[in-house]
């Protein structure tokens, strides 16, 4: 009617009420949360927490950021670690002598 988007979660053929997903930065949701278990009761209200997992050739690349390297050492790096979703940056070391050879290196340059 409205043009809203939650127009879509109204539909009278639906059983029960949609649920609201609230993301909220660290600084105030401890009071947010509050208000909402007050205004709609602790039945009502659930915190549910997502943990993810990061490639290896991300990660490398976020501790390189981390470490003021430029993107082209930490590419050249990153891109030393084969791709795939069972690749951990400790076992890839050992797959391949330049991956060794560079992360010794760096460790020995780095400190």
């Amino acid at each position: 009617k409205y043009d809203l988007y939650f127009e879509r979660f109204l539909n009278p053929e639906r059983v029960s009420m949609p649920d609201i997903d609230m993301d909220f930065g660290d600084t105030r949701r401890g009071e947010v949360v509050d208000y909402v278990r007050r205004k709609y009761g602790d039945d009502h209200v659930a915190q549910i927490v997502t943990f993810g997992t990061m490639a290896a050739r991300g990660a490398i690349r976020d501790v390189g950021r981390a470490l003021n390297m430029t993107y082209a050492d930490c590419d050249v790096i990153a891109k030393l670690v084969p791709g795939g979703p069972e690749i951990c940056t400790s076992r890839s070391t050992t797959r391949s002598s330049s991956r060794a050879s560079c992360a010794k290196s760096t460790r020995t340059t780095s400190r």
